[in-house]
């Protein structure tokens, strides 16, 4: 049976999504959950997580280990929500902090810049959403603590990139 392995980069705002079937790169996107949090937004993003479970069937979930500290409580609760829908589907969940799974792809300079880059090179498929988000970052220079709408989908490509290795090499 084909190893299938949902990479989700989950956040407040955007959530990135990226599907592998085995090695291929299948399927990837940003949802948006734009607004402040709200019983609507929980149910939404919950639904999300949902629909991307019964969509894409998975048979693995590579899943963006959240910063205690930069991450609100209610994102926390929701990405608890996630792991007990993928436990009552016993769909196993691995989950990755960010400075993991971009050492596991850069050898060198470990900035969003370079990991756009490098997932580019791996899969060449995603050279338009590279070149979205290198027009968005020059817009956005000045604003650093805004993070770019493709990033997200591009660290949900990573995470499954090094799921997939990972359960690959066992």
């Amino acid at each position: 049976m084909a190893k299938r392995i949902l990479g989700i980069n989950p956040g407040s705002k955007h959530l990135g999504y990226a599907l592998f079937q085995s090695s291929e790169l299948r399927d990837w996107g940003v949802k948006y959950n734009g607004g402040t949090w709200t019983s609507e937004k929980k149910k939404k993003i919950e639904r999300v997580y949902l629909n991307l479970l019964d969509e894409f069937k998975p048979n693995y979930i590579a899943l963006k280990k959240l910063h205690t500290a930069r991450s609100s409580p209610e994102l926390r609760e929701s990405v608890e929500r996630l792991k007990q829908f993928c436990n009552a589907r016993h769909i196993p969940v691995y989950e990755y902090p960010i400075q993991y799974f971009e050492k596991m792809i850069l050898s060198y300079n470990v900035n969003k810049k370079e990991l756009v880059d490098t997932i580019t090179e791996l899969y060449p498929i995603l050279f338009n959403e590279a070149e979205k988000e290198r027009i968005q970052f020059k817009q956005n220079r000045k604003r650093t603590r805004e993070r770019i709408y493709y990033t997200w989908m591009f660290e949900a490509v990573a995470l499954a990139h090094v799921c997939f290795n990972q359960i690959d090499n066992h």
